[in-house]
């Protein structure tokens, strides 16, 4: 049976999708087989061409289904969520079917705030900086207390 990773967060632009196929991509170099999953209805699929792992268009809830249905089926095989920003109702459901749950952000106070609510609602998740800071006022932020 495929392990399955989803990259959820309710906050757009902290950096799921990006971790997801740089996961794909570095899984791929070292000879992993992964598939990454489009959920995120905002978004077109990427061109699969000279990637190191598949594509699935899983934007609708039938898709989804049957996406991970397959997945689940593989051997040997990584599948790697995308989903996509303010969809509770599809981060609950994500989240109970991965074997493990990332929760990217960035270092704004914002990004902050919304992870840890995240972290909250989803108790095995892990909290995945998807940004370096780059000027001082991102880095005092990225070094505030998480608790």
């Amino acid at each position: 049976m495929a392990q399955i990773v989803c990259s959820i967060g309710s906050k757009g632009g902290t950096g799921k999708t990006t971790v997801s196929h740089m996961l794909c991509h570095g899984l791929g170099l070292l000879g992993q087989r992964s598939v990454c999953v489009l959920t995120d209805v905002g978004r077109d699929p990427l061109d699969p061409a000279g990637r190191r792992y598949l594509i699935a268009d899983a934007r609708s809830r039938e898709a989804l289904e049957k996406v991970v249905a397959k997945i689940q089926e593989l051997t040997g095989w990584m599948g790697v969520i995308d989903g996509g920003a303010d969809r509770g109702d599809m981060d609950r459901k994500l989240y109970g079917i991965a074997d493990i749950v990332l929760l990217p952000y960035r270092a704004s106070h914002e990004d902050i705030c919304s992870v840890r609510r995240d972290l909250d609602a989803f108790p095995r998740a892990y909290a995945l900086p998807a940004q370096w800071p780059t000027n001082p006022w991102q880095r005092d932020v990225g070094a505030m207390p998480m608790g």
